[in-house]
């Protein structure tokens, strides 16, 4: 019998995500339509069609008078989608209407109104400015109308608003215990919503501006609402980028911009291998903020595969492609205010760069390093594994190092704080990138 995994490529469908949608899909409704859910699910028609004529020969699910899912498909999303506990009639209630999902978010609120009425007060040298509690309510229904939030890891990147604890009982009075995360430099905050869940929210205080510290969690979904500044924003989708998975999901409140402070934005985005998937103008009220109006724009983002990206021009062209292959994985640090001495001494800079070599078992076959006259090292030592390369700017203090490795299990961000530590830097990033045929 087939994995989901593999119906999903053999079927072309872009992400699992997909797949399990459609799965919960039958769950809440017992049976749907292929038409009703291709729409809800953003796929085309003949791809579900096929979708389902792969799951019932997978046997995870039953074609009798209609389709629908077998103790296999039942058992699977119960236990790999947490949905076992879930008040489904309840949940199909909420997802009918948007009356209803008022309705009930607003329930829910009423039941904990009074951790919003004492909140901390917001840090205005933080941007700090509260969202008011209509706002709180429709960031929580918007989250709620997707059906896969139950098995997500959910991460605030900071939150004076107090969403989490409104998305925590909301979830959980349908059965389910969500896992959410908040993460702040704010302890007023983080003891605000410790409080409140007993400590079934995590939390965790950290400084989103030191990039060398290592989070030790993986999203699938990230709340941000950064401070206003272009810099706020950078930092935030930063942290943003080290913690979300494959296929994740960000949701970045952010105020009015200058077009040429957007296309910086944008730019931050692209990098990030992030795509806009919604953009939803005003969607945020403030009860302070006067600076951006007392309202600002809630941006949908999705990851996506740079790799997944198709040449052909036509839909029959594209058909012919032949499956991509993972090659390896490349990791591009910048190393910033750097130590000036180490960045001019080639035996310096070669010596550190094996250090690394060392530190995390890669295999080095041989090596090539060139000192320039005033100054500047550039080097690279060939690996069993691919190859690790370094140029240095020493009258800017910068170098920037690329690390190409064939496998997946090196830690860039352990490999960023080693090289930030070995370089003497104060400021240090890493991008990684996928690399397939």
């Amino acid at each position: 019998m087939k994995e989901l995994k593999t119906i999903q490529k053999e079927t072309g469908i872009e992400s699992l995500e997909q797949v399990h949608h459609a799965l919960i899909l039958f769950y809440i409704n017992k049976t749907i339509s292929t038409k009703t859910m291709a729409q809800m699910i953003k796929l085309p028609v003949p791809l579900v069609t096929a979708l389902k004529k792969e799951l019932v020969s997978s046997g995870y699910l039953i074609r009798e008078s209609f389709y629908v899912l077998s103790l296999k498909g039942i058992e699977y999303v119960e236990s790999q989608l947490n949905l076992k506990s879930l008040d489904t009639n309840q949940y199909q209630y909420i997802l009918d209407t948007d009356s209803n999902r008022n309705t009930y978010t607003n329930m829910i609120m009423e039941t904990i109104e009074p951790w919003y009425q004492n909140r901390p007060t917001p840090k205005m040298e933080l941007d700090q400015a509260h969202a008011t509690r209509e706002t709180v309510i429709q960031r929580v229904i918007k989250l709620m109308e997707d059906p896969l939030i139950f098995s997500k890891t959910i991460v605030f990147l900071g939150d004076d608003d107090l969403v989490s604890i409104l998305l925590f009982k909301a979830i959980n009075n349908l059965g389910v215990i969500p896992n959410i995360t908040v993460l702040d430099i704010d302890t007023d905050i983080l003891n605000h919503v410790e409080s409140f869940s007993n400590k079934k929210i995590m939390t965790q205080m950290i400084d989103f501006r030191d990039e060398s510290i290592f989070i030790n969690i993986k999203a699938d979904i990230i709340l941000m609402d950064p401070p206003y500044t272009i810099a706020g924003v950078e930092t935030f989708t930063s942290t943003a980028n080290k913690i979300l998975n494959d296929h994740g999901k960000v949701y970045l409140s952010m105020s009015h911009k200058t077009k040429s402070e957007q296309f910086q934005i944008q730019t931050l985005i692209n990098q990030n291998g992030w795509m806009y998937t919604e953009i939803l103008e005003n969607f945020n009220s403030y009860l302070g903020g006067s600076i951006i109006g007392n309202k600002s724009n809630l941006y949908v983002i999705q990851t996506f595969p740079l790799e997944d990206s198709e040449t052909s021009m036509y839909t029959a062209d594209s058909r012919k492609s032949k499956n991509s292959i993972q090659l390896g994985y490349q990791g591009m640090y910048e190393l910033r205010d750097c130590d000036y001495d180490t960045l001019t001494s080639v035996d310096v800079v070669r010596r550190l760069l094996y250090e690394v070599t060392t530190e995390f078992n890669l295999h080095a076959v041989t090596d090539e390093f060139h000192q320039f006259n005033p100054y500047g090292v550039s080097g690279a030592i060939i690996l069993q594994e691919s190859h690790l390369a370094i140029h240095t700017w020493p009258e800017h203090h910068y170098a920037a190092v690329d690390l190409f490795v064939c496998h997946p299990g090196l830690n860039e961000y352990k490999v960023l704080e080693f090289l930030k530590e070995s370089f003497k830097a104060n400021r240090a990033t890493v991008r990684k990138t996928k690399r397939t045929s």
